[in-house]
């Protein structure tokens, strides 16, 4: 049994990633005159919060040199606006049911800074610290059982008729998925601090696969075996009986946000058919024993919560291929019987009760 442990540790330390944190720092200083002539639409935009027009007109002006085109649907902005002084992050993201102030998946991440002070000068650094994977938490469990500068001068001002804004682009370097997103900005005037601002985001990973322990059982026909005159023979008496078995595994299933993903357990509320699909998983796994690959099981699993799903399917079992009058020679006794005779796998069909390896964690106490 120890040696079972032992290689499971050896095989989940190999599989492990470690999270890596990447940094940058960049300078605002080289702002970018974006101007509007006729009406102040920016205060008008930002007072009906368009921020995510005042993001596409500032791509679209300044001509595809840092961001190709916009995109919300599959980058990420981060809109600073300074604009009279608001101070304020804005994220603008879309998903499908429209705009949503949570950042998955994302590959691009870009931080447009917008403001109406020439004089105002920025200093802005951002850390991108890589988080545990949803694997990575399952294998951790399963471990745990064993074990900014100065501005251009600018002389142009606004009048009544032309209004003057000045802007910076910048694209975070280093995203990475799961991640925790830090930004941290301060607004200096003639060399004093205005103002310091922060924003932290995550970047939400959507899992397709997970670790899961559980119990099975399944039905078996249990053989009497006699020894006589160095020779086998099967008793006529044939007893029917279920077979328990502690099961290790992986479920895949269809993309889960993890973070965000708890499901009820009450099939009358419509909340439990919502996205159905996400509850179903395809399970393999074996035995967790001093013999494991002696039961390979393959199944369908349905989650009732989060944490806890019932799976069915087949379990391929070795079993020991013997007959009447079969010559023995000094073998006396049954496990010395299932190591002479030859094996096969042989299907019957299980049922089980999985538990991912977070909750099994927290009930052992190993976790929060």
């Amino acid at each position: 049994m120890k040696a079972v442990f032992s290689v499971i540790f050896i095989l989940l330390q190999a599989a492990m990633l470690f999270p890596q944190a990447m940094s940058g720092a960049d300078s605002l200083g080289d702002k970018k005159l974006f101007q509007i002539k006729r009406y102040n639409y920016l205060l008008d935009y930002i007072a009906e919060k368009k921020f995510e027009e005042i993001t596409k007109d500032l791509i679209k002006a300044d001509g595809k040199s840092v961001i190709p085109a916009n995109n919300p649907q599959e980058d990420v902005y981060i809109l600073f606006s300074g604009v009279k002084d608001m101070n304020e992050f804005q994220l603008i993201r879309r998903d499908g049911t429209g705009l949503t102030d949570r950042i998955v998946e994302a590959k691009n991440v870009y931080l447009i800074w917008i403001d109406d002070e020439l004089g105002d000068d920025y200093e802005i650094n951002y850390e991108i610290h890589e988080r545990e994977s949803a694997l990575q938490k399952d294998f951790a469990s399963v471990k745990s059982w064993f074990t900014g500068l100065k501005n251009d001068a600018n002389t142009t001002r606004g009048d009544d008729a032309v209004y003057n804004y000045y802007y910076k682009i910048i694209k975070l370097e280093g995203i990475v998925t799961p991640a925790d997103i830090r930004i941290s900005l301060k607004v200096l005037n003639q060399g004093k601090v205005k103002a310091e601002k922060d924003a932290s985001y995550i970047n939400h990973e959507i899992s397709y696969y997970n670790v899961a322990i559980g119990v099975s059982a399944s039905p078996g026909k249990e053989k009497n075996f006699l020894i006589k005159d160095k020779q086998l023979f099967l008793s006529n008496n044939v007893r029917s009986e279920w077979d328990g078995q502690f099961i290790l595994g992986f479920n895949f299933h269809f993309g889960r946000e993890m973070d965000s993903w708890n499901p009820t357990y009450v099939p009358w509320e419509g909340e439990f058919w919502s996205d159905f699909h996400k509850r179903l998983n395809l399970f393999v796994g074996l035995d967790i024993s001093s013999k494991p690959f002696d039961n390979l099981y393959a199944g369908l699993g349905l989650n009732i919560t989060k944490d806890i799903q019932l799976v069915s399917g087949l379990v391929w079992y070795r079993s020991t291929q013997v007959s009447n009058g079969e010559d023995v020679g000094d073998v006396n006794s049954l496990d010395d019987i299932k190591n002479f005779f030859p094996k096969k796998y042989e299907p019957k069909i299980y049922i089980g009760l999985n538990f991912s390896t977070l909750a099994v964690s927290k009930m052992l106490g190993l976790t929060k």
